[in-house]
C-alpha cells in the first residue's frame, strides 16, 4: 500500500475512534506523566535500592523491557497509594503486551500479559491495541456491544484487508474501512459498498492511485 495512504486513512479513522479506545480510560495523572523516564538508563537492581516505595516503582516502570519486562511490571505495586501505584502497574504490563504483538509470533503472550492488569478499562485498552497490532479479529468479540466495537473491527479489517469485517463495523466508520481494505488489496469492486458517494469516488481513486504507484 502507498505509505502516504494508509496514514491518511488511519488519521480519518483515529479522529472518529478516539473516544472509543478511551472509553472510561483512568488519565495518567500529570504529576506522574513529567516524571516517566527519570530511570530509563537504570535497571532493576539499581530500582530495588530505591528506598521510596513510589520512587521505587516508577524506576520499575522505566526499567521494563520486551522479554523480561513482565516480571518487571509484577514488581510494581508495594507503595502505599494502592491506587496510583495499580495505576503505573498496569500500564507498565500494557506497555510490555503492545511491544510483544509488534513481534511475529507473539500474540498469545501478548494478549496473557493484558490478562495480568487490574483495572479495567486498561485491560480493554490493552486487548484494543494488541488486536490492532496483530490483526487479530478473535480479540475484537471481546468488544462486542460496546463502543470500542467498530473501532477494534476497523483497524483489524484493514490491518489484515479482510472485507467482511467492515460488516461488523457501524457508521460512520463503515465507508472509511472499505475504502481502506480496497486500497490495501487493490480491489474496486469494494469501493461499491461505500454509501457516500464522496468516499465512494476516493476509494476509486486510491485503488487507481495503489495500482499505479505498486
Amino acid at each position: 500500500m502507498n505509505k502516504l495512504i494508509l496514514p491518511i486513512l488511519l488519521i480519518i479513522g483515529v479522529l472518529v475512534i478516539s473516544g472509543c479506545a478511551q472509553n472510561g480510560n483512568q488519565t495518567t495523572p500529570d504529576k506522574q506523566s513529567d516524571i516517566f523516564g527519570k530511570y530509563k538508563n537504570s535497571n532493576v537492581a539499581e530500582c530495588e535500592k530505591i528506598g521510596d516505595p513510589y520512587e521505587r516503582d516508577m524506576c520499575y516502570y522505566d526499567v521494563a523491557r520486551p522479554g523480561e519486562g513482565e516480571n518487571v511490571c509484577g514488581k510494581i505495586g508495594n507503595s502505599l497509594f494502592k491506587l496510583r501505584d495499580i495505576s503505573i502497574r498496569d500500564l507498565c504490563f500494557k506497555n510490555i503486551a503492545i511491544d510483544k504483538a509488534k513481534i511475529p509470533g507473539y500474540s498469545i503472550e501478548a494478549k496473557n500479559i493484558c490478562e495480568q492488569i487490574q483495572t479495567s478499562t486498561i485491560k480493554d485498552d490493552c486487548y484494543f491495541d494488541v488486536a490492532l497490532g496483530t490483526g487479530d479479529k478473535e480479540l475484537c468479540k471481546r468488544f462486542e456491544g460496546s463502543n470500542m466495537s467498530s473501532g477494534c473491527y476497523w483497524g483489524v479489517a484493514i490491518e489484515s484487508g479482510e472485507p467482511e469485517l467492515c460488516e461488523k463495523v457501524g457508521s460512520p466508520l463503515k465507508d472509511s474501512c472499505y475504502s481502506g481494505v480496497a486500497a490495501k488489496t487493490k480491489n474496486l469492486d469494494l469501493c461499491g459498498k461505500i454509501v457516500n458517494d464522496a468516499q465512494k469516488t476516493g476509494c476509486v481513486n486510491l485503488v487507481n492511485l495503489e495500482k499505479q504507484t505498486t
